[in-house]
């Protein structure tokens, strides 16, 4: 009986991993995006569309 137990746990123990590893990486994705919103590094200005007027 114990045997049959042992697979079934570790099938478990490896889908939970695999669950906490997803939502960590969730968080962290989570995480940069808000920065990047709320603070764009200043490498990105060289992305932004500046009116005609302004155009040297």
């Amino acid at each position: 009986m114990l045997r049959r137990m042992l697979p079934n746990l570790s099938l478990i123990a490896l889908i939970v991993r695999c669950f906490i590893q997803l939502g960590a990486q969730l968080f962290a994705i989570v995480v940069i995006v808000r920065t990047v919103i709320a603070a764009p590094p200043r490498s990105f200005a060289i992305f932004a569309v500046r009116p005609l007027s302004q155009a040297t």
